[in-house]
């Protein structure tokens, strides 16, 4: 009998759940930039007023209107036939100055590097190597070691996983 009260019970849940309307999710697309510019994408305040702006490639994009603010001089290519130089793109205050700046990787097996942040606009950003090689598409930003500082882990070199520290200011 009480086999039966809970098959009873378990018809009933799992008739209700099936009655339920499942709910329609719709999203509304905002183009940023007629081009593809960059693999990836970073999100931050670049100028510290409060917004996130949007990071990608050569450029940053100003909320809340995404005005085009250069970071280096913008490199044609054709996005049918060739890659990015901007693989992926992580923002951080790499030498803890106050301002975001930009970590960008190349195509997998290429050199990863840092982009300064000027502190204001219509100056392009001065560029530092990180490592010469960057061999996985996955690497991460994550505070490895627990000092409030964002660290780099990704391979480099043929066998190698590696943990890169800032080491702050220049």
């Amino acid at each position: 009998m009480l086999r039966l009260k809970i098959h009873i019970v378990l018809m009933l849940i799992t008739m209700a759940a099936a009655g339920q309307q499942q709910k329609t999710v719709k999203f509304k697309k905002k183009i940023i930039h007629q081009n593809f510019i960059s693999e990836g994408v970073a999100v931050a305040d670049v100028n510290k007023d409060g917004l996130l702006d949007i990071l990608a490639g050569p450029n940053w994009f100003e909320a809340p209107g995404w005005k085009i603010h250069q970071i280096t001089p913008p490199v044609a290519f054709d996005f049918s036939k060739e890659w990015s130089d901007s693989f992926l793109n992580f923002a951080s205050d790499v030498n803890e100055d106050g301002w975001v700046d930009l970590i960008v990787f190349d195509f997998p097996g290429t050199e990863v590097r840092w982009f300064e942040n000027p502190k204001k606009n219509g100056v392009l950003w001065a560029g530092f190597l990180i490592d010469s090689t960057a061999r996985n598409e996955s690497p991460m930003l994550v505070d490895i070691d627990h000092d409030t500082r964002p660290d780099l882990v990704f391979g480099t070199g043929k066998d190698q996983l590696t943990w890169f520290e800032p080491s702050g200011q220049q």
